[in-house]
C-alpha cells in the first residue's frame, strides 16, 4: 500500500515518561484505521506497531476521542536519547488509489 505519510505534518512524536497515557495528534484522517501508533524498540532500533502482541512495551491503545490516543499502560521514558529522543510516534497512512 502506498501512503501519504511522508511529510512531517502527518506525524507527531513524543517521549514517554512512564505515567502519561493520553497523547494528542494535530492531523486529520478519514478513517481511524489510517492512524498508526508506534513505539521505538531500542533493541532493534526500529519503530514497531504498538498493538503488536510480541511487543513488550506499552501494549495496546485506543482512541480516547477523535484526536487523542490512550495507552493501556503508560510508555516508559526513552532508554537512550543518543539513539532516538522520542519513543512514541503517531502517524497517518492513507491509501492512495491509482488514477
Amino acid at each position: 500500500m502506498s501512503c501519504t505519510n511522508t511529510c512531517a505534518s502527518n506525524q507527531i512524536k513524543y517521549a514517554g515518561d512512564g505515567t502519561q497515557v493520553l497523547f494528542t495528534f494535530p492531523f486529520t484522517y478519514i478513517d481511524q484505521n489510517d492512524v498508526y501508533v508506534e513505539l521505538f524498540n531500542y533493541s532493534t532500533r526500529r519503530w514497531v506497531d504498538a498493538k503488536d502482541p510480541s511487543w513488550l512495551g506499552a501494549g495496546n491503545w485506543s482512541f480516547a476521542n477523535a484526536t487523542t490516543i490512550e495507552f493501556v499502560i503508560a510508555p516508559d521514558a526513552p532508554v537512550d536519547v543518543d539513539i532516538e529522543s522520542h519513543n512514541i510516534k503517531i502517524s497517518r497512512c492513507t491509501s492512495i488509489d491509482p488514477l
